[in-house]
């Protein structure tokens, strides 16, 4: 079995993770892992001439650009559809988006248990691809900007991250 990708939506602070498995509005692991998976890392430098050389300024990074693409197939699981299965996940940012409009609590979260990589996210854009030569093919672009860390997840487990302070010795 291959390790899952996806997304939730977390709808109170420090909402317990492991309770959302069972929503299916509220957390969507992806039935086919994605296609294309892009991550930059812009860092919070900049590096300024001086007279005698550069000033440098450095603070780490400051978010991460991620951007997904793939295709839900045309029956990924039995009893699935593909079509089933992009509704899910695009129901899923429309609710995000719904109550962010509204005010009220969302934080969507993306996790990637291969890579280790679990992020708050803020999305950028969801685009659906269809085409006349593959009717059936629901195929979606997904980019966002991971904004922190997820303390939901750690380790390829539904458990909490432990928090280790970083100490810098010079």
């Amino acid at each position: 079995k291959s390790l899952k990708f996806g997304f939730y939506l977390e709808q109170q602070p420090d909402e317990d993770i492991r309770s959302l498995r069972n929503d299916p509005r509220r957390y969507v692991e992806l039935l086919i892992n994605p296609e294309s998976y892009t991550r930059t890392d812009p860092y919070a430098s900049s590096v300024r001439p001086t007279q005698s050389g550069s000033y440098v300024s450095t603070n780490g990074w400051y978010k991460k650009d991620i951007a997904i693409s793939g295709q839900t197939g045309l029956r990924p699981a039995p009893n699935v559809t593909g079509q089933a299965e992009f509704r899910r996940l695009k129901s899923l940012f429309d609710l995000w988006a719904d109550r962010s409009r509204a005010n009220q609590y969302a934080v969507l979260h993306w996790f990637s248990f291969k890579d280790d990589e679990f992020w708050q996210i803020e999305p950028d854009r969801f685009t659906l691809r269809r085409s006349k030569s593959a009717p059936f093919s629901y195929k979606y672009e997904i980019s966002f900007t991971g904004v922190a860390p997820s303390t939901h997840f750690g380790q390829k487990t539904l458990e909490p991250v432990p928090r280790t302070p970083i100490v810098f010795i010079k």
